[in-house]
């Protein structure tokens, strides 16, 4: 039985689902865009004020008042960001195989870059003023999340870690209206239990936004990130869709083949090691902030962060 992996890209390795079941939020909130250049400038569709309308004019009186509307602009730069697991020649027969050894070696490769992107998504959603939620005004705040991303395009959603949504689901004012939706105990348990079936019309019914993201505790209930969840509005994910309506904004992945991230597998003939080596370019860009809405103070503060023991998540902003 041979021990050496193969000395290629892995679209396989890519493929592997590694964060169940939550997945990954961040690339709904901040889309990914590829581009064939590490550093560039984006034109984008920027959120306008309204224009005053005029009146009064009749015949030849003066002139109707024009308002120039030109594109906004941005650059970006993306930065590396890298995650290298090893397995040893010895320990591919202990784990049953190279093709195991393959998959743990990409498994661990895959979760650790996309944590690292991850982080950087979250990180540019909650930077900006954050709204303190007070006793019995979550409802409120939710309201006022909504009314405030109005003119941003997309779709509204709350984006929150899962400690987060624990704890949003143990308030009073929460409870109280989950009586009004007819949900059985056991089906209670079952919206805890990240039931997609049952979360989107509870969420509808009683949060006003059409969807819900709920993203790992380790990056997303993680360090300044507890107890903060935001009112977004979701861009397209299509390419451009920056330039035809004003988005929240987007992640600028430099990459050719319209993936975040790719996963490489080599061969260490001296060492004897089996190389999986994920690598990533990036750049979380923001383009209309107006399109976030920041709730802080959703957290047990006898119980501290969320995620108090999780390993610090790498910014890979490019910024």
């Amino acid at each position: 039985m041979s021990w050496k992996t193969t000395n290629a890209r892995r679209p396989d390795l890519e493929a592997l689902e590694v964060n169940a079941p939550y997945n990954y939020i961040g690339g709904r909130v901040y889309p990914v865009i590829t581009r064939t250049e590490k550093t560039g400038t984006l034109y984008y569709n920027s959120v306008r004020s309204d224009i005053a309308a005029q009146s009064g004019r009749n015949g030849s009186g003066p002139s109707i008042t024009r308002s120039n509307v030109s594109s906004a602009y941005t650059t970006y730069s993306c930065g590396a960001l890298y995650a290298r697991p090893v397995v040893r020649k010895e320990e591919v027969s202990n784990v049953g195989g190279i093709e195991v050894a393959d998959r743990i070696g990409g498994t661990l490769a895959k979760r650790s870059i996309m944590k690292a992107i991850e982080a950087a998504q979250a990180a540019a959603l909650f930077t900006g003023d954050a709204h303190a939620v007070g006793s019995g005004e979550f409802f409120d705040a939710i309201a006022e999340g909504c009314k405030a991303v109005r003119k941003v395009y997309g779709t509204p959603a709350l984006a929150l870690g899962f400690d987060t949504y624990r704890y949003i689901m143990g308030l009073q004012e929460v409870t109280a209206r989950l009586a009004f939706t007819g949900l059985t105990p056991a089906e209670r348990v079952q919206v805890l239990s990240l039931k997609p079936e049952l979360l989107k019309d509870m969420f509808q019914q009683l949060f006003g936004v059409s969807e819900i993201l709920i993203g790992d505790s380790d990056v997303w209930d993680y360090s300044s990130n507890a107890g903060k969840a935001a009112i977004v509005k979701l861009p397209d994910i299509t390419d451009l869709s920056y330039k035809l309506n004003p988005e929240l904004g987007k992640t600028v992945s430099y990459q050719v083949d319209g993936s975040p991230f790719e996963i490489e597998s080599a061969v260490d003939e001296g060492e004897q090691e089996n190389l999986y080596t994920a690598t990533a370019y990036i750049a979380v860009k923001e383009l209309n902030a107006s399109g976030k809405y920041i709730l802080s103070g959703l957290i047990d503060e006898a119980s501290g962060s969320g995620s108090a023991s999780a390993s610090a998540p790498a910014s890979g902003s490019g910024e």
